[in-house]
């Protein structure tokens, strides 16, 4: 008798006659599918890895991210610092009270100085969007904001200015700003002989390429807004004094600043 009963056969051969065929392209799942299936297992893999990096900055499980936080922190407030464009003190209150709150909070994270899970993750929220808003702020003014540029005006025929006399100013080499905000100062050449100061009137016109900006009237002291009516790279004005009779003006720009 050639054939061999079921007893005979061991439990691999068993299991190998019984098993069903594995599937091959044409038979199963079209070639797309079986060629998708790692593509998107790798996919599924990478978004748990940055997800669990997610977790473990803001959550307090791994002491590691204490010092990259912190110094990602340090260097952000270094940056805009260094970035930082000048001009009135006043437009980066803001700016400094974010950084003021960024670094404390940073310090705390760092130290390990708050207790509970929930305020180690507050904090760390907290000090990140502070210092962001800090740098981009600081970034926004370095495009759009005030610019102090007294320094570059150049006043002509300012002294000893009869009623009627006109004083020439140009301000050169200026950032690209909308408007630029002048402050003149208005003073007796002679203050001994002379009180004319009160009875002094400015009448302004900006002058050069666009159009014609005319302010009348302005008194010594007082700040005129001027529009600038497009991108220049010099602005040009003329001044012109009304005083009583016999008076002679001494004509001086107190402040300039460019703005949008």
């Amino acid at each position: 008798m050639n054939a061999r009963s079921d007893a005979d056969e061991t439990p691999d051969a068993k299991r190998g006659r019984h098993a069903a065929p594995e599937p091959t392209i044409g038979e199963g799942d079209p070639p797309d599918r079986l060629s998708a299936e790692p593509k998107s297992r790798g996919a599924i893999a990478i978004a748990q890895v940055v997800g669990n990096v997610i977790v473990s900055i803001f959550a307090d499980d791994s002491r590691r991210w204490r010092l990259p936080l912190f110094c990602v922190v340090i260097a952000l407030v270094t940056t805009a610092l260094l970035r930082n464009p000048g001009g009135p003190e006043d437009q980066f209150v803001g700016i400094y009270v974010l950084m003021g709150i960024a670094l404390p909070a940073t310090v705390l994270r760092a130290l390990a100085l708050v207790g509970s899970e929930r305020g180690r993750v507050s904090i760390t929220v907290v000090s990140l969007i502070c210092v962001m808003a800090a740098f981009v702020w600081t970034e926004y003014l370095r495009v759009h904001g005030e610019v102090d540029v007294t320094g570059r005006v150049e006043v002509a025929h300012a002294m000893s200015v009869p009623d009627g006399g006109r004083v020439d100013i140009k301000v050169v080499g200026v950032p690209d700003r909308t408007h630029l905000r002048l402050t003149l100062a208005v003073r007796d050449a002679d203050e001994r002989a002379q009180a004319c100061v009160p009875q002094t009137r400015l009448d302004l016109v900006l002058t050069g390429p666009g159009r014609p900006v005319a302010v009348d009237g302005i008194p010594g002291g007082t700040a005129v807004d001027l529009a600038l009516g497009g991108s220049r790279s010099t602005v040009e004005a003329t001044v012109t004094v009304h005083t009583d009779p016999g008076c002679a003006m001494n004509v001086s720009v107190t402040t300039a600043i460019l703005h949008d």
